[in-house]
């Protein structure tokens, strides 16, 4: 069941994980960010077929703020310094949660549209 992150105020990302893992060393943690009309719902059951194949692998899928099922705030400008702010503290948000650790998981990225916009600002942020 997708569970939503507040991230600032007026702003939530909807957002879900899946993993399969048989050790302990460490996942490949992959962030998926759709098209900025698109949205990861429609896709759950494909990464939780794939999680299930996948070795240590961790998939977290999000939607964006003004993306569907979100909160945001309608006085923001949503340019690729504010998405990629998101990104940040979404990874923060997985980082208190343990659902990401940054000393022993590899961080990926998967942006499909729009998404791998944010994702090429964010890896220069």
């Amino acid at each position: 069941m997708p569970s939503l992150a507040q991230l600032q105020k007026y702003t939530n990302v909807i957002q879900q994980y899946f993993h399969q893992s048989h050790h302990h060393l460490g996942y490949d943690v992959v962030l998926i960010c759709n098209d900025i009309f698109g949205d990861f719902i429609q896709d759950i059951e494909f990464y939780q077929e794939y999680a299930k194949t996948a070795d240590n692998v961790k998939f977290i899928l999000f939607n964006i703020p003004g993306q569907a099922y979100t909160l945001f705030d309608e006085h923001a400008i949503y340019n690729n310094d504010y998405n990629a702010s998101m990104i940040d503290l979404l990874l923060e948000e997985l980082t208190t949660n343990k659902a990401f650790n940054p000393s022993v998981d590899t961080l990926k990225f998967v942006g499909i549209g729009f998404g791998a916009n944010i994702f090429l600002y964010f890896s220069n942020f």
